[in-house]
C-alpha cells in the first residue's frame, strides 16, 4: 500500500514578498543553483536565496532548482504535469531514496496538495492518475508566496487558471534519481 501525505504540516513558515504579475519575467531556467540565480530577477533571487538557507537532513547527490514563469490562459493548468502526479519518478517505489522539495508559487494560482493522507493500492503512474481524475480527493492550495516543503508522498495538482495571468514557480529539489543540465529560455 502507498500511503500519501497531506501537506499542511510542511509550511515552512517563510514568505516572499508578494509581487504584482506585471514584474514576473516570462521563460524557465533549470539547472544547479548558482546557474539559475544568475538567471533570475532580484525578486527571484529573493526567493532563491531564502530556499538555499533550508538545511536538509540528509546529503543526496544532486540538488537542482527549476524558475518558471508562464503566461497562462483561463482553463490551462498551472503545472506541466497533468492531473494529480508526484515529482521526479513516476510512482513512489521509483529509483533511489526519496525527493526533498522547496516550491514557492507567486502571483497567478497555487499547486494544490491533499487535504488529507491518502492510502492507495500501488499500481502505474496512469492508473494512479486515472483513479484520481475520476476519484478526486479533498485538497488544499500551497500559500502563496511562501516556501513549502514536500517529499516523493505528497500528491499535488496544478490548479486550474480561472482568468489569464502570469505565474512564478520556484521548486529546489535534492535528490538522488536525476540531475539537470543548465539550461535557459530568457
Amino acid at each position: 500500500m502507498w500511503t500519501f501525505d497531506a501537506l499542511s504540516p510542511h509550511d515552512l513558515g517563510l514568505s516572499i514578498p508578494r509581487l504584482p504579475s506585471d514584474e514576473l519575467v516570462p521563460g524557465e531556467v533549470q539547472g544547479s543553483l548558482d546557474f539559475v540565480r544568475d538567471h533570475a530577477t532580484a525578486y527571484e533571487r529573493r526567493a532563491l536565496d531564502s530556499m538555499a538557507s533550508i538545511r536538509f537532513t540528509d546529503h543526496r547527490l544532486h540538488t537542482h532548482v527549476k524558475l518558471r514563469c508562464v503566461d497562462l490562459i483561463a482553463g490551462q493548468t498551472t503545472c506541466g504535469v497533468p492531473g494529480w502526479h508526484i515529482d521526479c519518478v513516476a510512482t513512489p517505489d521509483g529509483p533511489g531514496r526519496p525527493e526533498a522539495h522547496v516550491l514557492m508559487v507567486a502571483g497567478g494560482y497555487p499547486t494544490e496538495f491533499l487535504a488529507r493522507p491518502l492510502l492507495m493500492v500501488p499500481g502505474d503512474a496512469g492508473w494512479m492518475r486515472g483513479l484520481l481524475a475520476t476519484h478526486p480527493p479533498d485538497s488544499v492550495a500551497a500559500p502563496l508566496s511562501r516556501l513549502v516543503w514536500y517529499g516523493r508522498m505528497h500528491l499535488h495538482r496544478g490548479s486550474v487558471a480561472a482568468a489569464p495571468t502570469r505565474r512564478l514557480l520556484i521548486r529546489m529539489t535534492r535528490t538522488d534519481v536525476m540531475d539537470l543540465p543548465n539550461r535557459s529560455n530568457r
